[in-house]
């Protein structure tokens, strides 16, 4: 055997008593990889310098060791590469690891249903993962193929989304959909996806919320809604329903046919559209003060009252209505949601020119009577008359003929003649003529 393949076989054998030590005590500080770095470093230092120890003593003078000193020290910078690069590596692993325990707990306790899936199988699945698929544990979902367990109107989009996922990297925003539970049944979800790192290779991490009842509410609140939104649209007055925005979201038959706009025209309008049909402008009208009291357009109502703080009731009139102008009649009031909060008011009118005209004609006949009664003179209560003349005493004591004083106190007039028995014992003469 050559003296060089002697060295070799030194340098392997110190190389292998390095990494025993290191399996035995010192992989206990440092990460397996470097550790197996360190342990070649260690084994070329020892040779190395027992060289140079050689070399110094004399011991060996007939031993040419160039040759393994050159050896060495072609490998001794790749060993301080190796343990640097390791070292790193290990660093990275070792942190990864840590990510990845933190990254468990998180998940675990996350109130939300969430697992993991890598081509369609499930890797990881927290406890309200396990709820949401009525399992009996993790075990029972980890290997099963999610797709399984989604319904098929849903399987081809979340695969489209998994894709997306994995090309882009990108996360995906909620969608909902409808899983099926170990025992069948359907629930309806809302789910987000995103891609993970983790130490065998990327999953696709799903975040699922079960809505089923949330559903069930909006379905009954849209029905809800639908009820009302019918019973508006056939109310015989003219009714119509902003939000809180001034916006028009319901606009019914009746005011239709009152205004001539169509619901098309008017629905989602806002900026007091819907008063340019009452008065070719736009302004507040009641609906509007009933949501914001406003003390200056209040005023221009003939009539304007208030019930309770909730309900406002208004006469008003339209010149721009109709031939000759309109009277309506209107009631606001404020909606509300189930919490108690505003959203919206609503307001129905009513045309009440034929009343108002109908008033005005009964209040100017009683005006006419009232006028004629104030002209109309009646004698009342005890005349003092004289017995023999016939005269009436007024008020201020004077004594009038009764002819004056009639005429005086009425709208009586005479026109004077002469009675038979008064012609007969005034003229008896001509009284026997006329006989």
């Amino acid at each position: 055997m050559s003296i060089e393949s002697a060295f070799e076989l030194v340098g392997f054998c110190g190389a292998t008593t390095a990494v025993a030590y290191y399996l035995r005590g010192v992989r206990h500080t440092f990460p397996t990889n470097a550790g197996l770095a360190l342990g070649i470093l260690l084994c070329v230092s020892i040779v190395k310098y027992s060289i140079n120890a050689i070399e110094w003593s004399g011991l060996f003078d007939t031993i040419n060791l160039d040759y393994l000193e050159d050896y060495l020290d072609n490998i001794w910078p790749f060993t301080w590469f190796l343990f640097f690069f390791t070292s790193m590596m290990d660093t990275a692993a070792r942190r990864l690891r840590h990510s990845e325990e933190r990254y468990r707990q998180l998940v675990e306790t996350n109130p939300d249903a969430v697992f993991c899936h890598r081509a369609g199988m499930i890797i990881i699945a927290n406890p309200a993962a396990v709820e949401l698929f009525g399992a009996s544990s993790s075990e029972e979902l980890i290997g099963r193929d999610f797709y399984s367990m989604v319904h098929a109107d849903d399987v081809e989009r979340l695969k489209s989304r998994r894709e997306h996922i994995v090309q882009t990297r990108l996360s995906v925003p909620l969608t909902r959909a409808k899983f099926i539970q170990i025992d069948g049944r359907v629930i309806d979800v809302e789910v987000a996806g995103s891609l993970v790192a983790m130490d065998r290779g990327p999953m696709v991490q799903t975040v699922a919320r079960d809505i089923t009842a949330r559903r069930k509410a909006e379905e009954a609140l849209a029905d809800s809604e639908r009820r009302l939104s019918d019973i508006i649209e056939f109310l015989p007055d003219p009714t119509w329903v902003i939000d809180l925005d001034g916006r028009v979201v319901a606009w019914n038959k009746a005011i239709e046919r009152m205004t001539g706009v169509k619901k098309k025209a008017i629905l989602g309008k806002g900026g007091y559209a819907h008063a340019i049909p009452f008065y070719g402008e736009p302004r507040p009208t009641l609906i509007d003060l009933v949501l914001q009291r406003d003390r200056q357009w209040e005023t221009n109502y003939l009539s304007f009252e208030e019930e309770d703080g909730l309900l406002l009731v208004g006469e008003s009139f339209h010149p721009k209505m109709g031939e000759e102008g309109r009277f309506l009649s209107a009631t606001a009031a404020k909606l509300y949601d189930a919490q108690g909060d505003v959203v919206g008011a609503v307001e129905s009118v009513r045309d009440i020119t034929a009343a108002k005209l109908a008033e005005r004609d009964r209040e100017r006949l009683i005006a006419d009577l009232q006028g004629a009664l104030a002209e109309v003179r009646t004698l009342s209560g005890l005349l003092p008359i004289c017995a023999k003349c016939k005269n009436i005493r007024d008020d201020r004591g004077y004594w009038n003929q009764i002819e004056s004083y009639i005429t005086k106190h009425s709208k009586a007039e005479f026109s004077h003649s002469i009675c038979p028995d008064c012609a007969k014992a005034l003229y008896p003469d001509l009284h026997m003529q006329l006989k």
